[in-house]
């Protein structure tokens, strides 16, 4: 999943690639239906989904990012193809990393039940990382949330991908995730800004064209009153 390398950025924050979605049928899953040929929002839910593509520390648009840096509590929530055995949750952390303390699964009814509660396996400070949660659970697991204490630890939290392996030591990627922002709704607001001048320099633009249309006419009217003007000047 990578792309045309592009510098830019959305609200001061860096831009590192244009992502395309894997040339799949169908759609995926991140919250709301994303088609095959939509790039990916920057720092968006989707970009939780699949492997890993985020392959150094830094507040890069290929992992997901909350909408605030320190704001308050976060949360993500990844679903898997297939329900297993888990024995393990790997978290990708790509940008401050340290503040997960707490997983959980949904067992087949629906119900939260809590897998793991602690210090963030991957320290503070240290750039990036993989945060490897122990998983036991009585039910097998296909979906999984993870929480994130972003005010304890500065700065933007971001997580690239998140892996669920199983007993017999195979590793599933989320097909489906929601969260409980991000901050590619503030890169869409930008969007949306920008259309919404547009579109009022379109409306002023179209407004003035139909007033110079107008003049245009008077001053034929004045020109061809002038004419006959003359005309009967000339005739006397």
């Amino acid at each position: 999943m990578s792309g045309l390398l592009r510098m830019g950025g959305v609200g001061g924050r860096l831009l590192m690639g244009l992502v395309l979605l894997p040339l799949s049928s169908g759609a995926v899953t991140a919250g709301e239906r994303v088609t095959v040929d939509t790039p990916k929002r920057a720092w968006g839910t989707e970009q939780l989904l699949g492997e890993p593509d985020t392959m150094v520390a830094g507040d890069i648009q290929t992992a997901w990012a909350s909408l605030t840096p320190d704001e308050k509590r976060e949360w993500i929530i990844v679903g898997y193809e297939n329900a297993v055995a888990a024995r393990t949750l790997s978290i990708h952390e790509t940008y401050n990393p340290g503040a997960v303390d707490r997983v959980t699964a949904f067992d087949s009814e629906g119900n939260e039940v809590v897998a793991w509660e602690g210090e963030d396996p991957t320290p503070k400070g240290s750039g990036k990382g993989i945060s490897v949660i122990p998983i036991r659970l009585d039910f097998p697991v296909q979906r999984v949330k993870i929480y994130i204490n972003s005010p304890a630890v500065s700065g933007w939290n971001e997580i690239d991908a998140v892996g669920l392996t199983s007993a017999e030591g195979e590793t599933q990627w989320a097909v489906e995730a929601e969260a409980s922002t991000t901050y590619a709704a503030q890169s869409v607001a930008v969007v949306e800004a920008s259309d919404s001048v547009m579109m009022q320099r379109i409306e002023a633009l179209d407004a003035e064209v139909k007033s110079l249309r107008a003049e245009v006419e008077r001053l034929k009217a004045i020109e061809a009153e002038l004419k006959e003007i003359k005309k009967l000047l000339q005739d006397r």
